[in-house]
């Protein structure tokens, strides 16, 4: 857990300005996350609570949070912490909500609609207060929520059709496992290659080294 940590700690440093070297810092950190996640179940509920309980600059860090909700970092039961967590702070009304927005917004519209990692029952309550928030306060909700919204919530209306197939955690036994079951009946993430995790923690660690480096 204390490497865990760190490497959470580290999610949130920006070595560089440049777009590709930020997007290479986060999904090697993320990825060594899900490596640890694999060993060790703890990883996935403590991460959850680093997140939930961490500043709101980082909480609500839309492109870390995606990393780590489409890895399966946050998982499971955690990922309704995360949900109801998110929920609270788009209708809070405080200086956060509209970051909670953009944030909430951000996972519906490319891990539910874009690219689905996640079925729209596991955001129920982010989109309830997605819905809420388009509603009532348009002068912070972005033009055009209210449409994401319901694009959300049809897909999942048209999911429910389907039964039980392994829908992303909402019916299916094997979606309780949280990224085994995929969407529409497809899995999630395929099996890593032969080797590949220790190929990428080799290349973590010596780039890890070159960036603890001076400049110059």
């Amino acid at each position: 857990l204390a490497v865990a940590q760190k490497l959470f700690q580290r999610l949130y440093d920006r070595p560089s300005t440049a777009a590709p070297t930020r997007r290479l810092h986060r999904t090697a950190h993320i990825a060594a996350l899900a490596a640890l996640r694999e060993t060790s179940r703890a990883v996935t509920r403590e991460v959850t609570g680093w997140l939930l309980y961490s500043d709101d600059e980082r909480k609500l860090n839309r492109d870390v949070t995606e990393g780590l909700v489409r890895s399966g970092v946050v998982s499971d039961q955690f990922l309704g912490e995360l949900d109801a967590h998110l929920a609270k702070l788009i209708l809070s009304g405080g200086a956060s909500a509209a970051a909670a927005i953009e944030c909430g917004a951000h996972l519906v519209q490319h891990c539910v609609i874009v690219e689905p990692c996640l079925a729209p029952a596991e955001l129920t309550a982010t989109l309830d207060a997605l819905a809420k928030a388009a509603a009532q306060r348009p002068g912070i909700a972005p033009d055009g929520l209210a449409m994401l919204v319901e694009q959300a919530r049809t897909k999942g209306e048209k999911m429910g059709g389907l039964g039980d197939m392994g829908m992303g955690g909402v019916s299916s036994p094997e979606g309780k496992g949280g990224r085994g079951g995929g969407l529409g009946g497809q899995p999630r993430e395929l099996p890593d290659p032969v080797g590949l995790r220790e190929t990428v923690a080799q290349h973590f660690d010596e780039w890890a080294r070159v960036q603890d480096l001076p400049a110059g």
